[in-house]
């Protein structure tokens, strides 16, 4: 818990209203919860960092941001963008909410993934649209909430271990 490792400490409620504050943003639910049960995670390819770290995308890798800032003239349509699931296309991302996302993770090894949080989509459930970004796909898988990124994160890793360990 104290190094840095699997898990980190509890956060509190000060932490959050704290980060908020800070951030500009009401975090959702799902992510509140997370840093109430653990303030960071390390899983096989990023690391989930303590919110104290957390910061908008934009300020925190304004280079990354702008590789990734190319989007088809006119934009993308909701009818393509609001598409979560199998049928998602991940190149179909708004690079004008890249800035403002919140950065949540670090990356591991030469992989260079990203977990994101998206004020910019916020559902009825209050919860934000969260975004796994990969130099492996072109663009980024999009989630309806932190708990759904979480619940691929784990499986990745499930099946990560599945591989080394076979």
């Amino acid at each position: 818990i104290r190094n840095d490792g699997l898990f980190h400490g509890p956060g509190d409620q000060q932490l959050l209203a704290d980060a908020e504050q800070r951030l500009g943003v009401t975090l959702p639910p799902s992510y509140r919860a997370f840093v109430i049960a653990s303030n960071g995670w390390l899983a096989s390819t990023s690391k989930i960092i303590p919110l104290q770290r957390v910061q908008a995308f934009g300020q925190a890798d304004p280079q990354y941001v702008q590789e990734w800032s190319l989007e088809p003239p006119g934009g993308i349509p909701d009818e393509r963008y609001f598409v979560y699931g199998d049928a998602q296309e991940p190149y179909n991302i708004r690079s004008a909410y890249l800035p403002g996302c919140l950065l949540i993770s670090e990356p591991l090894l030469e992989v260079n993934e990203r977990l994101l949080l998206n004020p910019r989509v916020r559902f009825d459930n209050q919860e934000l649209e969260a975004w796994f970004m990969t130099p492996r796909i072109a663009g980024a898988v999009r989630y309806r909430s932190f708990t759904e990124l979480m619940q691929f994160m784990k499986m990745s890793d499930e099946a990560l271990w599945r591989r080394l360990t076979a």
